[in-house]
Protein backbone atom coordinates (compact mmCIF):
# COMPACT_ATOMS: atom_id res chain seq x y z
CA UNK A 1 0.00 0.00 0.00
CA UNK A 2 1.13 2.99 -1.55
CA UNK A 3 1.27 5.81 1.88
CA UNK A 4 0.33 9.26 1.77
CA UNK A 5 3.82 10.69 1.38
CA UNK A 6 4.65 8.21 -0.80
CA UNK A 7 2.36 9.68 -2.97
CA UNK A 8 3.04 12.81 -2.57
CA UNK A 9 7.11 12.31 -3.22
CA UNK A 10 5.54 10.28 -7.00
CA UNK A 11 3.37 13.09 -7.67
CA UNK A 12 6.34 15.78 -7.35
CA UNK A 13 8.03 13.73 -9.56
CA UNK A 14 5.88 13.66 -12.36
CA UNK A 15 5.62 17.59 -12.12
CA UNK A 16 9.12 18.26 -12.73
CA UNK A 17 9.42 19.87 -16.58
CA UNK A 18 12.92 19.52 -16.54
CA UNK A 19 15.91 19.98 -14.48
CA UNK A 20 14.41 19.49 -10.85
CA UNK A 21 17.17 22.77 -10.18
CA UNK A 22 15.33 25.26 -11.90
CA UNK A 23 11.75 25.03 -12.07
CA UNK A 24 10.22 28.27 -14.09
CA UNK A 25 7.81 30.25 -12.01
CA UNK A 26 6.80 33.72 -13.06
CA UNK A 27 8.18 35.07 -9.97
CA UNK A 28 10.90 32.56 -8.84
CA UNK A 29 12.89 29.75 -10.10
CA UNK A 30 12.75 26.96 -7.81
CA UNK A 31 14.88 24.19 -6.78
CA UNK A 32 13.78 21.07 -5.66
CA UNK A 33 16.68 18.97 -5.81
CA UNK A 34 16.81 18.85 -1.86
CA UNK A 35 13.25 18.80 -1.05
CA UNK A 36 12.82 16.29 1.79
CA UNK A 37 9.35 15.29 3.47
CA UNK A 38 8.05 13.80 6.19
CA UNK A 39 4.35 11.98 6.98
CA UNK A 40 3.23 14.36 9.83
CA UNK A 41 -0.36 12.68 10.87
CA UNK A 42 -2.25 12.67 8.00
CA UNK A 43 -0.11 15.54 6.82
CA UNK A 44 3.00 15.83 5.07
CA UNK A 45 5.63 18.48 5.82
CA UNK A 46 7.53 19.47 2.93
CA UNK A 47 10.92 21.26 3.46
CA UNK A 48 14.15 22.08 1.73
CA UNK A 49 12.84 23.81 -1.39
CA UNK A 50 15.01 26.97 -2.75
CA UNK A 51 13.94 29.71 -4.92
CA UNK A 52 16.32 31.87 -7.36
CA UNK A 53 15.62 34.71 -9.09
CA UNK A 54 13.17 34.38 -11.95
CA UNK A 55 14.11 33.68 -15.28
CA UNK A 56 14.22 37.00 -18.11
CA UNK A 57 11.46 34.87 -20.25
CA UNK A 58 8.50 33.85 -19.68
CA UNK A 59 6.98 30.38 -20.52
CA UNK A 60 4.31 30.37 -23.59
CA UNK A 61 2.28 27.61 -24.53
CA UNK A 62 0.75 28.33 -27.72
CA UNK A 63 -1.30 25.84 -30.19
CA UNK A 64 -1.78 25.64 -34.08
CA UNK A 65 -4.33 23.98 -35.87
CA UNK A 66 -2.83 20.76 -38.04
CA UNK A 67 -5.66 19.00 -40.02
CA UNK A 68 -7.80 16.60 -38.59
CA UNK A 69 -7.20 13.05 -37.22
CA UNK A 70 -9.78 10.36 -35.99
CA UNK A 71 -9.29 6.95 -34.44
CA UNK A 72 -10.48 3.80 -34.19
CA UNK A 73 -10.53 1.15 -32.19
CA UNK A 74 -11.86 -2.62 -32.89
CA UNK A 75 -11.28 -5.47 -30.39
CA UNK A 76 -10.47 -9.03 -32.24
CA UNK A 77 -11.11 -12.33 -31.01
CA UNK A 78 -9.54 -16.08 -31.81
CA UNK A 79 -6.13 -17.76 -32.46
CA UNK A 80 -3.47 -15.27 -34.07
CA UNK A 81 -5.85 -12.01 -33.04
CA UNK A 82 -2.93 -10.13 -33.30
CA UNK A 83 -1.63 -11.07 -36.72
CA UNK A 84 -5.51 -10.46 -37.96
CA UNK A 85 -5.68 -7.11 -36.79
CA UNK A 86 -2.49 -6.16 -38.30
CA UNK A 87 -4.20 -7.67 -41.47
CA UNK A 88 -6.61 -5.24 -41.32
CA UNK A 89 -5.07 -2.30 -40.86
CA UNK A 90 -2.86 -2.63 -43.79
CA UNK A 91 -6.37 -3.50 -45.76
CA UNK A 92 -7.98 -0.59 -44.94
CA UNK A 93 -4.95 1.75 -45.29
CA UNK A 94 -4.15 0.53 -48.67
CA UNK A 95 -7.82 0.74 -49.73
CA UNK A 96 -7.68 4.30 -48.33
CA UNK A 97 -4.72 5.38 -50.24
CA UNK A 98 -6.09 3.83 -53.34
CA UNK A 99 -9.42 6.22 -52.97
CA UNK A 100 -6.82 8.88 -52.57
CA UNK A 101 -5.33 8.18 -55.29
CA UNK A 102 -8.14 8.23 -57.85
CA UNK A 103 -9.45 11.60 -56.50
CA UNK A 104 -5.98 13.10 -56.10
CA UNK A 105 -5.49 14.01 -52.60
CA UNK A 106 -2.40 13.43 -50.94
CA UNK A 107 -1.13 9.96 -48.30
CA UNK A 108 -1.81 10.50 -44.70
CA UNK A 109 0.37 13.19 -43.01
CA UNK A 110 0.93 10.13 -40.14
CA UNK A 111 -0.68 7.10 -39.68
CA UNK A 112 -0.24 4.66 -36.00
CA UNK A 113 -1.09 0.86 -35.66
CA UNK A 114 -1.23 -0.46 -32.20
CA UNK A 115 -2.26 -3.93 -31.49
CA UNK A 116 -2.85 -3.54 -27.38
CA UNK A 117 -2.44 -7.29 -26.23
CA UNK A 118 0.37 -7.62 -28.37
CA UNK A 119 2.82 -5.96 -25.75
CA UNK A 120 3.51 -3.05 -28.58
CA UNK A 121 3.89 -0.76 -25.65
CA UNK A 122 7.13 -2.51 -25.21
CA UNK A 123 8.96 -2.20 -27.96
CA UNK A 124 11.98 -4.89 -28.22
CA UNK A 125 11.27 -5.83 -24.50
CA UNK A 126 7.92 -7.67 -25.39
CA UNK A 127 6.55 -11.33 -24.79
CA UNK A 128 7.41 -13.91 -27.92
CA UNK A 129 4.69 -13.93 -30.39
CA UNK A 130 3.60 -17.66 -29.15
CA UNK A 131 2.90 -16.72 -26.37
CA UNK A 132 0.21 -13.62 -27.08
CA UNK A 133 -3.67 -14.38 -26.35
CA UNK A 134 -6.58 -14.87 -28.32
CA UNK A 135 -7.54 -11.68 -28.02
CA UNK A 136 -6.45 -8.44 -29.17
CA UNK A 137 -7.23 -4.87 -29.72
CA UNK A 138 -6.71 -3.06 -32.71
CA UNK A 139 -5.94 0.86 -32.39
CA UNK A 140 -5.30 2.55 -35.51
CA UNK A 141 -5.11 6.10 -35.84
CA UNK A 142 -4.48 8.66 -39.00
CA UNK A 143 -3.66 12.40 -39.83
CA UNK A 144 -4.73 14.32 -42.55
CA UNK A 145 -4.66 17.86 -43.65
CA UNK A 146 -7.77 17.20 -45.62
CA UNK A 147 -10.80 16.23 -43.41
CA UNK A 148 -12.89 14.84 -46.72
CA UNK A 149 -9.44 12.17 -46.76
CA UNK A 150 -10.27 11.27 -42.69
CA UNK A 151 -13.68 10.97 -43.51
CA UNK A 152 -13.03 8.58 -46.47
CA UNK A 153 -10.78 6.25 -44.11
CA UNK A 154 -13.25 5.60 -41.51
CA UNK A 155 -16.02 4.95 -44.37
CA UNK A 156 -13.48 1.58 -45.42
CA UNK A 157 -13.50 0.30 -41.82
CA UNK A 158 -17.09 -0.68 -42.03
CA UNK A 159 -16.20 -2.53 -45.32
CA UNK A 160 -13.73 -4.31 -43.48
CA UNK A 161 -15.91 -5.63 -40.74
CA UNK A 162 -18.24 -7.74 -42.76
CA UNK A 163 -15.83 -8.67 -45.68
CA UNK A 164 -12.07 -8.67 -43.77
CA UNK A 165 -10.51 -11.12 -41.33
CA UNK A 166 -12.79 -13.20 -39.30
CA UNK A 167 -12.75 -12.59 -35.56
CA UNK A 168 -13.74 -8.69 -35.61
CA UNK A 169 -16.18 -8.67 -33.08
CA UNK A 170 -16.77 -4.84 -32.49
CA UNK A 171 -15.55 -1.32 -33.29
CA UNK A 172 -15.63 0.95 -30.19
CA UNK A 173 -17.75 3.98 -30.62
CA UNK A 174 -19.03 3.12 -34.13
CA UNK A 175 -17.57 4.35 -37.06
CA UNK A 176 -15.03 7.24 -36.08
CA UNK A 177 -15.27 11.14 -36.41
CA UNK A 178 -12.69 13.45 -37.85
CA UNK A 179 -11.56 15.68 -35.05
CA UNK A 180 -9.46 19.52 -35.16
CA UNK A 181 -5.88 17.74 -34.64
CA UNK A 182 -4.09 21.05 -32.25
CA UNK A 183 -0.65 21.23 -31.41
CA UNK A 184 1.23 22.39 -28.60
CA UNK A 185 3.98 24.87 -28.73
CA UNK A 186 5.57 25.65 -25.91
CA UNK A 187 8.91 28.52 -25.84
CA UNK A 188 10.49 31.20 -24.14
CA UNK A 189 10.19 34.54 -24.54
CA UNK A 190 12.11 37.58 -23.33
CA UNK A 191 9.81 39.49 -20.77
CA UNK A 192 11.37 43.26 -21.95
CA UNK A 193 9.44 42.50 -25.02
CA UNK A 194 6.20 41.93 -23.54
CA UNK A 195 4.53 44.63 -21.25
CA UNK A 196 1.80 44.04 -19.07
CA UNK A 197 -0.76 46.74 -18.74
CA UNK A 198 -3.53 46.68 -16.52
CA UNK A 199 -6.48 49.43 -16.35
CA UNK A 200 -8.31 50.20 -13.17
CA UNK A 201 -10.86 53.25 -13.19
CA UNK A 202 -9.69 54.27 -16.23
CA UNK A 203 -6.12 54.67 -15.47
CA UNK A 204 -3.66 52.83 -17.10
CA UNK A 205 -0.12 51.24 -15.56
CA UNK A 206 2.12 49.12 -17.50
CA UNK A 207 3.87 46.76 -15.83
CA UNK A 208 8.11 45.98 -17.29
CA UNK A 209 9.70 43.00 -15.89
CA UNK A 210 12.69 43.53 -13.45
CA UNK A 211 16.01 42.45 -14.07
CA UNK A 212 17.57 40.39 -11.45
CA UNK A 213 20.93 38.78 -11.43
CA UNK A 214 21.00 35.31 -12.02
CA UNK A 215 22.53 32.62 -9.50
CA UNK A 216 24.07 29.66 -10.71
CA UNK A 217 22.40 26.48 -10.63
CA UNK A 218 23.94 24.79 -8.14
CA UNK A 219 25.44 20.70 -8.78
CA UNK A 220 22.83 18.37 -7.08
CA UNK A 221 24.70 15.19 -8.61
CA UNK A 222 24.74 12.50 -6.31
CA UNK A 223 28.43 11.63 -5.53
CA UNK A 224 29.40 8.16 -7.22
CA UNK A 225 30.23 4.72 -5.10
CA UNK A 226 32.77 3.03 -6.54
CA UNK A 227 32.81 -0.89 -5.34
CA UNK A 228 29.43 -1.29 -4.51
CA UNK A 229 28.83 -4.69 -2.48
CA UNK A 230 27.52 -7.69 -4.93
CA UNK A 231 25.42 -10.24 -3.74
CA UNK A 232 23.63 -13.19 -5.32
CA UNK A 233 20.27 -11.97 -6.10
CA UNK A 234 18.76 -10.64 -9.06
CA UNK A 235 15.81 -7.65 -8.52
CA UNK A 236 13.56 -6.02 -10.98
CA UNK A 237 13.04 -2.22 -10.75
CA UNK A 238 9.84 -2.30 -9.09
CA UNK A 239 11.08 -4.05 -5.56
CA UNK A 240 13.33 -1.25 -5.57
CA UNK A 241 11.69 1.89 -6.35
CA UNK A 242 8.72 3.53 -6.71
CA UNK A 243 7.80 4.91 -10.53
CA UNK A 244 5.35 7.60 -12.02
CA UNK A 245 5.36 9.05 -15.70
CA UNK A 246 3.60 11.64 -17.71
CA UNK A 247 3.09 14.05 -19.86
CA UNK A 248 4.87 17.63 -20.49
CA UNK A 249 4.14 18.72 -23.89
CA UNK A 250 5.83 16.16 -26.18
CA UNK A 251 7.92 14.90 -23.62
CA UNK A 252 7.55 12.11 -21.23
CA UNK A 253 8.59 12.47 -17.58
CA UNK A 254 9.85 9.40 -15.31
CA UNK A 255 10.31 9.93 -11.40
CA UNK A 256 11.60 6.82 -10.01
CA UNK A 257 12.32 6.78 -6.21
CA UNK A 258 14.25 4.36 -4.03
CA UNK A 259 12.07 2.38 -1.77
CA UNK A 260 15.12 3.20 0.74
CA UNK A 261 17.86 4.81 0.39
CA UNK A 262 20.28 2.36 0.50
CA UNK A 263 19.05 1.28 -2.90
CA UNK A 264 19.37 4.39 -4.65
CA UNK A 265 23.78 4.04 -5.53
CA UNK A 266 22.70 0.93 -7.74
CA UNK A 267 19.71 2.43 -9.04
CA UNK A 268 21.69 5.01 -9.90
CA UNK A 269 24.45 3.14 -11.67
CA UNK A 270 22.13 0.35 -13.33
CA UNK A 271 19.59 3.03 -14.31
CA UNK A 272 21.45 5.29 -16.80
CA UNK A 273 20.24 7.72 -19.95
CA UNK A 274 21.49 4.72 -22.50
CA UNK A 275 20.00 1.90 -20.48
CA UNK A 276 16.42 3.98 -20.80
CA UNK A 277 17.17 5.29 -23.88
CA UNK A 278 17.47 1.91 -25.43
CA UNK A 279 14.30 0.72 -23.46
CA UNK A 280 12.16 3.53 -24.87
CA UNK A 281 13.80 3.37 -28.54
CA UNK A 282 10.10 2.88 -29.60
CA UNK A 283 8.92 6.02 -28.43
CA UNK A 284 10.90 7.94 -30.31
CA UNK A 285 9.98 9.49 -33.66
CA UNK A 286 13.20 10.86 -34.26
CA UNK A 287 16.62 11.82 -32.47
CA UNK A 288 16.37 10.44 -28.73
CA UNK A 289 17.24 12.68 -26.41
CA UNK A 290 16.56 11.12 -22.57
CA UNK A 291 18.32 13.06 -19.94
CA UNK A 292 18.44 12.29 -15.77
CA UNK A 293 18.50 14.54 -12.88
CA UNK A 294 19.46 13.48 -9.45
CA UNK A 295 16.99 14.44 -6.42
CA UNK A 296 19.00 13.42 -3.37
CA UNK A 297 16.52 15.07 -1.27
CA UNK A 298 13.94 12.38 -1.83
CA UNK A 299 16.47 9.66 -3.13
CA UNK A 300 14.92 9.80 -6.12
CA UNK A 301 16.04 10.11 -10.22
CA UNK A 302 14.07 12.37 -12.87
CA UNK A 303 14.19 11.04 -16.93
CA UNK A 304 12.94 13.66 -19.62
CA UNK A 305 12.39 11.73 -22.48
CA UNK A 306 12.15 14.43 -25.21
CA UNK A 307 9.62 14.44 -28.01
CA UNK A 308 8.41 10.60 -27.40
CA UNK A 309 5.25 10.88 -27.06
CA UNK A 310 4.03 11.79 -30.96
CA UNK A 311 3.14 15.08 -30.76
CA UNK A 312 1.69 14.46 -26.84
CA UNK A 313 -2.23 15.30 -25.64
CA UNK A 314 -4.25 15.97 -28.17
CA UNK A 315 -1.76 16.13 -31.13
CA UNK A 316 -0.56 12.20 -30.23
CA UNK A 317 -1.90 9.77 -32.60
CA UNK A 318 -1.14 6.82 -30.01
CA UNK A 319 -2.89 5.18 -27.00
CA UNK A 320 -0.78 6.73 -24.26
CA UNK A 321 -0.73 10.44 -25.27
CA UNK A 322 0.24 11.77 -21.88
CA UNK A 323 3.31 9.33 -21.54
CA UNK A 324 1.72 7.00 -18.31
CA UNK A 325 3.04 4.01 -19.16
CA UNK A 326 6.11 3.81 -16.66
CA UNK A 327 8.94 2.24 -16.50
CA UNK A 328 9.04 -1.09 -14.82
Amino acid sequence: MVSLLTAEVIYLMTCLPGDPRAYLLPDVAADFSQVTMEQVGSGVRVRGARGRAPAECYKVSATHMDGYKATCVVSIAGGKAAKKARLMADSILSRSRNVFQKLKLTDFDKTHVQVLGAEDSFGSSAMSADLLPREAVLWMSVKHQNKKAVELWAKEIAAAGTGGTPGITAAVGGRPKPTPCLKLFSFLHPKDQVDASVIIDGQSETYRAQKFDELPVEDSEAPQIDNLPRGPCTYKLEDLAFTRSGDKGNSCNIGVIARKPAYLPYIREQLTEEVVSKYFAHAFEGKQVVRRYDLPGIHGLNFVLEAALGGGGIASLRPDPQGLFRLE
